[in-house]
């Protein structure tokens, strides 16, 4: 049986409010993602009890949200694991981090909120978190008192984002290509759009509300965020937008390094390129390099070992740099070959074209987006 496989299995009580928001099974039916679950090994019943119950109470709708449009649920993670926020002013806070794999709740917090003009603020009441390593000895709880958190609510590319005060600099470092996000530049796919929500919270839309089309992101972008700066003006490209951040937020944001190719030298073809920092490794397995020298160096940003994109090449193109002199540095162009060793890209019908020419004149920058 499905309670069966389950170390808490929590009936919900006839007549009462709060373990009405657990099925019969003692999952966690949150609305927004499949259900949850948790230990016995890790929670206690009344632990789960209240957790639904105020998750559920959060939730529901009040004449107004008290925070511009931006109380709701938030998400941070990815396909195996994640955190769950959902918060409104009235009814506080509430973070599960969940085992996606499982479905497991594998910790919980919550508690008060409370809206400033530029930060929202959660107060934690309760914090506990599953035992390492699965060990059956109960969850540990957080050191009392429980430190208040700082969340800067942020505009970005159509997205409503909370980043945690002390996490501003990183993503300024993510905006502009930098620091240890610079690294990512080298491989495909990872600043995608929909990707940033793997980095930093980003507020969901229920699957019910995006299929219906209305209540969802349409509705949102209406409300003002909390004491934000302008947007930019309507000609301007959304994608290419700065983050609209509350004042004084602003020093937390940096500008890619921009550069363009004053020269182009040989070309060599290589098996198995890698390129590592202290916890990934990107790899090609069969690439052309092409070495150019560009008018950016150590005096704008640039070091030895970081990468640069060109955007106006046809197709997007990394650059990796070897050198980096003051004005000036040296790397190379990656392209990945085709089995048969030619430079060439596949169109959305399957067909193969040859890649433009590596040219002096490519403007090149570290912005991602």
């Amino acid at each position: 049986m499905r309670a069966a496989l389950l170390s808490l299995a929590l009936v919900a009580a006839a007549g009462g409010p709060a373990a009405a928001q657990l099925d019969q099974w003692g999952y966690w039916e949150n609305g927004v993602t499949e259900s949850w679950w948790l230990s016995s090994g890790d929670f206690a019943k009344e632990d789960a009890v209240n957790a639904a119950a105020l998750w559920k109470r959060i939730g529901e709708p009040t004449p107004a949200d008290g925070a511009g449009g931006w109380a709701g649920d938030y998400f941070r993670g990815g396909s195996t694991s994640g955190t769950y926020v959902r918060w409104s002013p009235e009814g506080g806070f509430i973070i599960a981090g969940v085992n996606k794999c499982e479905a497991r709740v594998v910790a919980l917090t919550y508690g008060k909120v409370n809206v400033t003009p530029t930060v929202i603020h959660f107060f934690p009441e309760f914090s506990k978190a599953a035992a390492p390593h699965g060990h059956a000895h109960g969850a540990r709880r957080a050191a009392d008192p429980l430190a208040a958190m700082r969340f800067v609510p942020v505009e970005w590319l159509g997205e409503r984002l909370l980043i945690n005060e002390g996490e501003m600099g990183s993503f300024g470092d993510y905006v502009a290509g930098l620091g240890e996000y610079n690294f990512w530049l080298g491989t495909p796919h990872f600043f995608a759009e929909d990707l940033i929500g793997t980095q930093f919270y980003a507020k969901t839309v229920p699957e019910f509300v995006a299929a219906a089309g209305e209540g969802g992101r349409e509705a949102e972008a209406e409300a003002a965020p909390v004491e934000a700066a302008a947007a930019p003006g309507e000609g301007e490209q959304a994608e290419a937008a700065p983050p609209v951040v509350p004042p004084g937020y602003e020093r937390f944001l940096k500008k890619p390094i921009e550069a363009t190719v004053t020269a182009v030298g040989g070309r060599r073809v290589r098996r198995k390129l890698s390129f590592k920092n202290e916890s990934s490794e990107v790899f090609y397995g069969h690439v052309s390099l092409t070495d150019v020298t560009i008018d950016a160096g150590t005096e704008h940003g640039l070091k030895p070992g970081m990468f640069l994109l060109a955007r106006d090449a046809g197709e997007v193109e990394r650059i990796r740099i070897v050198r980096a002199g003051k004005r000036s540095s040296t790397g190379y162009v990656i392209r990945e070959l085709a089995e048969d060793g030619s430079e060439t890209v596949t169109d959305g019908d399957d067909a193969r074209r040859p890649r433009p020419k590596v040219a002096a004149g490519w403007k090149l920058t570290t912005s991602p987006f």
